[in-house]
């Protein structure tokens, strides 16, 4: 298959799906990893998608509309649950306090995602703009100090959620591994570990409140 006819069927996939991974492009074009990745790169140079950790995304994604403010909403309903049961709060209680049923909840968590509403470097930005913007370019030993106290309680917040939603950060972010390969170990489809995935990061965002907090 030549190039253009390769980024034609990337960019027609991608507007599908919203996201797509290496691996599935590899599979679909019958074609080597390293040709896929020259692909990809060449598309987001080109602006016309967005390269992601182990595949890409579309630079403006389905439902990202829909979803604006979706992340905060969810956070603050999981803030609820959890102050008011002192646990985890749950898919359906989380789903129930959003006024939705369970399924669309779940496809919120993976469309929230999808759009890269939330991630862990956005949790630090917001840390960075939420605490009365005391953080300037003239104040950077404060920054750092900032900056080691914001990644300190994360990682004390990482440790603490639910098993499986600390399971999918640590392979994702630790080991590097995408979503598909995550799914393998895990023994669930592509779009529920981005589900897990989207609520360990509503999650984290409820419990970092104090730092990411606009101001």
């Amino acid at each position: 298959m030549l190039e253009a006819e390769r980024h034609r069927v990337i960019l027609k996939l991608i507007q599908e799906r919203s996201v797509v991974s290496v691996a599935d492009l590899v599979e679909i074009l019958g074609t080597s990893e390293a040709t896929v990745r020259r692909d990809v790169n060449a598309l987001a140079d080109n602006g016309q998608v967005r390269r992601i950790r182990g595949g890409a995304e579309a630079l403006t994604p389905r439902h990202e509309a829909h979803l604006v403010g979706v992340p905060f909403e969810m956070s603050r309903a999981i803030a609820d649950i959890e102050h008011r049961e002192g646990r985890d709060a749950r898919d359906n209680e989380i789903a129930a306090s959003l006024g939705i049923s369970l399924d669309e909840y779940h496809a919120l968590l993976q469309d929230a995602a999808s759009a890269r509403l939330s991630s862990l470097e956005e949790l630090n930005e917001d840390e960075h703009t939420g605490l009365d913007g005391q953080a300037g370019a003239d104040d950077e030993p404060y920054s750092a100090l900032q900056d080691t106290a914001f990644m300190e309680q994360l990682a004390g917040e990482i440790a603490h959620l639910p098993e499986r939603e600390k399971l999918v950060m640590s392979l994702y972010y630790d080991d590097e591994l995408n979503l598909r390969e995550i799914g393998e170990v895990l023994g669930v489809t592509e779009s529920r570990v981005c589900q897990i995935h989207g609520q360990a990061l509503a999650r984290l965002r409820s419990r970092l409140h104090d730092w990411t907090a606009a101001s």
